[in-house]
């Protein structure tokens, strides 16, 4: 049995006028295949009310769809976290709660 895991970073944005840069950054991140040959990475909106945010996107591949790694935009923070198994409303309500409001 694995051991699940969780890992997350989290951007805080100090300056508001930098937020739309900084999120196209984070996004741009994402969707940049020249770390990665052969493999396009893909960033779908979701529903951001489980996680009380303001967006979230889905982050996953071209070739096996979605995974369970999530880009979140907050009031005056990103926050990127992967989860190593498929997060409950309940879960997602709680990362909300405990990282978007740093």
């Amino acid at each position: 049995m694995e051991t699940p895991s969780l890992d997350y970073t989290i951007t805080e944005v100090k300056l508001p006028v930098l937020y739309d840069r900084c999120r196209a950054q984070r996004l741009a991140e994402q969707t940049d295949d020249s770390k990665v040959e052969a493999l396009q990475h893909t960033c779908t909106p979701c529903d951001a009310a489980p996680w009380g945010a303001k967006e979230a996107w889905q982050l996953g591949w071209q070739d096996t769809g979605p995974s369970d790694w999530y880009l979140l935009c907050y009031a005056d923070s990103i926050v990127e976290i992967h989860f190593s198994w498929t997060p409950t409303a309940e879960q997602m309500a709680l990362v909300g709660e405990k990282l978007g409001t740093v």
